[in-house]
């Protein structure tokens, strides 16, 4: 590894050089990132995105790595679910 590469990981820990993970729209698939990057549950990280939103404690804020949902997957995910509740009237 490069030196550069290196000083960087340590000041960006626990993230090495990340800001944020995009991922699909799946509840397992959002398990397994808040797991592997975050190191807890969903519930957890919940619980820390609310005190960073809503409480303002920006101090959490830098603990936690964010997790983006691809638009266009949840978008597609309504329609669907949409499209199957109109069939059923």
């Amino acid at each position: 590894m490069s030196f550069r590469f290196k000083k960087t990981c340590n000041v960006l820990k626990p993230f090495y050089g990340l800001s944020r993970v995009e991922i699909d729209f799946s509840k397992s698939l959002l398990a397994a990132t808040v797991s592997a990057f975050n190191g807890m549950d969903v519930a957890s990280f919940l619980r820390v995105l609310w005190k960073v939103i809503a409480l303002k404690q920006k101090d959490e804020d830098k603990t936690i790595l964010p997790v983006h949902i691809c638009r266009f997957h949840s978008l597609r995910f309504l329609r669907d679910y949409v499209s199957v509740l109109i069939e059923q009237k």
